[in-house]
């Protein structure tokens, strides 16, 4: 929305942009708001509201079904309410009462992941290579922080220092929720610091010469033994296979976290798994039960002053737990096949006229127009949603990402 009262050479921004600065409402339940990519958020948004509840896309019965019962579920408050804390906590206890030491830590958090998807403390996944972007690799990342940088752990100010002990008085009050001592906070937060210490920062993450150091299964096991064990029992061959190499961004964490964890005390890496296995999964609580982290995570950090409502709330929740299910109705409802082929249409053409170019462009040398030519001649283009989806059946669905 426009300013017309600013002239364009005056205060081009403020002549763009000014009308809607001035009239737009921040939503209670927003942080921030962008013009373009959070009222798109918003469409799709309204778009699965009308998936999950059987309005939109075509879907077999039985996924419909598997779509409605999670929504049911997640919206159920009467019943939130009522079981309160205890299924957290059986998980709490099933998953932290064994950890001794740091074998025994790692070896919770790879179950964790394996049985439930859960990564507490680093990252695995499987991706595009980026050397070779038909190829696939696995991954080994950097992670374990409660705070969305590192930056917040080593920050020495004032402010630094409220956020630290704000965040300290909640994992206090989420440990005795357990039944653990409150004052095992600090050795928490110590062992976090020590975390945001050896890990890159995003900085230096973004180089992609230094963060690209392909390790094999025998490297690995040989520099990170815990590591190593907690790659081969959370992950599956598709990772950890024997002929498999591994990409891995930040190797100094690696080596820096086997020294820490062996000598943390085990009852601080306890302390650890409980707050961090109950921050996962807290806001799958009730509202009273999960308030005190809004609070500080969405209201202190980032200046959200109202929750989002729960039935919005839970279409994210059933989408993220039901990717396939939803990414195949709204590849239905939202593309389809005649919009997908006007998309590639348009792609192949914006590649030939690329191409009619860098032949004619005269002040590149030969080699250089060879060597984009080739280049463009290996681009691959993934429109939409792969064919073989469509004759997919119910029941396999699962295994399959619509992208």
């Amino acid at each position: 929305m426009r300013d017309p009262s600013v002239k364009p050479c005056d205060n081009f921004f403020q002549h763009a942009c000014g009308g809607w600065i001035d009239h737009f409402k921040l939503p209670k339940h927003r942080s921030s708001w962008t013009y373009g990519f959070d009222a798109i958020d918003h469409r799709v948004t309204v778009k699965l509201d009308g998936i999950i509840h059987g309005r939109q896309g075509k879907l077999p019965a039985e996924l419909s079904q598997k779509l409605e019962a999670y929504q049911r579920s997640c919206t159920n408050t009467e019943l939130l309410n009522q079981i309160g804390i205890k299924p957290l906590s059986r998980l709490v206890e099933t998953y932290t009462t064994d950890i001794n030491d740091a074998g025994s830590f790692m070896a919770q958090m790879a179950k964790l992941k394996a049985e439930h998807g859960l990564e507490l403390l680093i990252g695995t996944s499987v991706g595009r290579n980026p050397r070779a972007p038909l190829k696939h690799i696995g991954s080994l990342e950097q992670g374990g922080l409660s705070m969305p940088d590192r930056s917040y752990f080593l920050d020495k100010s004032e402010a630094g220092r409220s956020l630290i002990e704000g965040l300290s008085q909640l994992i206090g009050q989420t440990l005795e929720a357990h039944q653990l001592d409150h004052a095992l906070a600090e050795d928490v937060v110590a062992f976090e610091t020590q975390l945001a210490k050896i890990q890159l920062s995003r900085t230096k993450l973004r180089d992609p010469v230094k963060t690209y150091n392909l390790y094999t299964h025998k490297m690995v096991s040989e520099k990170w033994p815990l590591t190593a064990a907690y790659i081969k029992a959370a992950t599956s061959d598709q990772l950890w296979g024997e002929q498999n190499k591994i990409l891995v961004a930040a190797p100094s964490f690696f080596e820096g976290l086997e020294a820490l964890l062996q000598q943390t005390a085990p009852q601080a890496l306890q302390a650890y798994a409980v707050w961090r296995l109950h921050k996962s999964l807290v806001f799958s609580l009730s509202e009273k039960l999960s308030q005190a982290f809004f609070d500080f995570y969405a209201t202190r950090l980032a200046g959200q002053k109202e929750r989002l409502p729960r039935h919005k709330m839970c279409i994210h929740a059933t989408s993220g737990a039901l990717p396939d299910i939803v990414g195949r109705a709204f590849a239905s409802s939202a593309l389809g096949a005649k919009a997908k082929q006007e998309a590639k249409d348009m792609i192949e053409l914006i590649e030939a006229t690329f191409e009619a170019r860098l032949e004619n462009t005269p002040w590149l040398s030969r080699d250089t127009q060879q060597t984009a030519l080739y280049k463009l001649s290996k681009m691959a283009n993934m429109v939409g949603f792969p064919k073989k989806v469509a004759g997919i059946r119910a029941a396999e669905l699962g295994r399959v990402q619509v992208l």
